[in-house]
């Protein structure tokens, strides 16, 4: 897959990063959080973060969680990409699209939730709609829970050929 040219690299966040990164959904209003196993990239431009994205891996969380021994993810698993935000000044750029590609050019499976007016920007980075009922059992019982309060909720799913 394809990235576009972004003048700012983007760089997968450090522990010491996540201050900084809860700080930027904070100022923003927009309440994403760490759930355990996750991932974060970030874009930056003179130490400020103006995109990120975090991956969790719900396998992994809902094992720990349940006092499964096993963290091993099962060949269906699927990182769950959540918290894809870029700061209103930085819209428009190409910056969450670069995200998403990078997440999907460095992952091999991903979902992630949205409501249906964004399918189109899914789709143009190779996601898609995916039925509720193909997710596994973790992924499928968290979207009934957001879609109780966002009928237009739709699951989008990538798979490289890789996977």
């Amino acid at each position: 897959m394809r990235e576009l040219i972004n003048p700012y690299p983007i760089r997968k966040a450090t522990k010491a990063d996540k201050k900084d990164v809860v700080a930027f959904y904070r100022r923003h209003g927009y309440s994403a959080k760490f759930m355990g196993f996750d991932i974060c990239y970030v874009i930056k431009t003179k130490q400020q973060i103006i995109a990120s994205v975090i991956l969790s891996d719900l396998e992994k969380v809902h094992a720990l969680h349940s006092g499964q021994e096993s963290l091993v993810p099962s060949p269906q698993s699927s990182l769950f990409l959540h918290a894809l935000f870029v700061d209103n000044e930085h819209r428009n750029q190409g910056f969450g699209h670069s995200l998403l590609t990078h997440c999907a050019n460095v992952h091999h499976s991903i979902v992630c939730f949205a409501d249906q007016q964004l399918a189109p920007f899914y789709q143009q980075a190779q996601f898609v709609i995916t039925q509720p009922h193909k997710l596994n059992e973790t992924l499928q019982q968290r979207f009934a829970l957001y879609a109780n309060n966002q009928p237009s909720l739709r699951a989008f799913s990538y798979r490289s050929c890789l996977s």
